[in-house]
């Protein structure tokens, strides 16, 4: 473990250094500047820095969210390393210092969405006492959409985030075709970017009407959570 590296909360100066560590990590993936700014500013959304002699190596986004029946959750959403950084323990640090915010904020547990081949992220969680839940889960994702289907069935819940790299919402409960087709009404006038839902693997059927809504599959997945 680096004994040197300090951890704090972001700060609106820290903006160029996360967009230098996320780039760095993901280098596909375009960053938007103005999405970092103002999660910088919502409430109950933490976002720490680890660094070591003033230069950034690494930060962890981490939010509350509420299920349907009314769970407060603190997602350890997004955690990132600069390459030549990594296996220094900064990532445990990291988890660790996210894991002290979860009672202060009224969450019963934490979770983290790991994809199955991510193994180093999969330690740093298992680490920090976070176990795996064995069901594989397909993320797929979607776009706003105008469609004639604009209520949400009963069952279904909207979770609204607001993350580093998008705004959009997360479709959770019975989730059918109508409530996909729903769900993508809903961002189209929230005016968020997209709509995420996880679907079990072995739900062929599922998948299929997910797939006919337009939605486009990201990865498979584990949960890990400390419940």
């Amino acid at each position: 473990i680096v004994t040197t590296v300090q951890i704090r909360p972001a700060a609106p100066a820290d903006v160029p250094d996360l967009v230098r560590i996320k780039s760095a990590v993901w280098p596909d993936q375009a960053v938007n500047i103005a999405q970092l700014e103002a999660v910088l500013q919502l409430p109950e959304h933490i976002v720490l820095v680890a660094s070591t002699e003033g230069e950034a190596l690494g930060y962890l986004d981490c939010f509350l969210t509420t299920s349907v029946d009314g769970v407060r959750r603190w997602e350890m959403d997004e955690i990132a390393v600069l390459p030549a950084a990594q296996g220094r323990g900064i990532g445990r640090r990291l988890v660790a210092n996210g894991l002290q915010s979860i009672y202060g904020g009224g969450a019963t547990y934490s979770r983290a969405l790991i994809q199955v081949e991510n193994i180093p992220s999969q330690r740093i969680f298992a680490h920090a006492g976070y176990r795996i839940e064995p069901a594989t889960q397909m993320l797929l994702v979607a776009g706003p959409q105008d469609v004639d289907n604009t209520n949400l069935p009963q069952g279904l819940h909207l979770v609204p985030v607001s993350t580093l790299s998008y705004c959009g919402a997360w479709l959770e409960g019975e989730v059918t075709l109508a409530g996909l087709e729903a769900a993508r009404q809903w961002i189209n006038g929230n005016d968020c970017q997209l709509v995420g839902v996880l679907i079990c693997s072995d739900d062929q059927s599922l998948l299929s009407d997910a797939l006919l809504a337009g939605y486009e599959v990201v990865d498979s997945y584990n949960w890990w959570s400390t419940k």
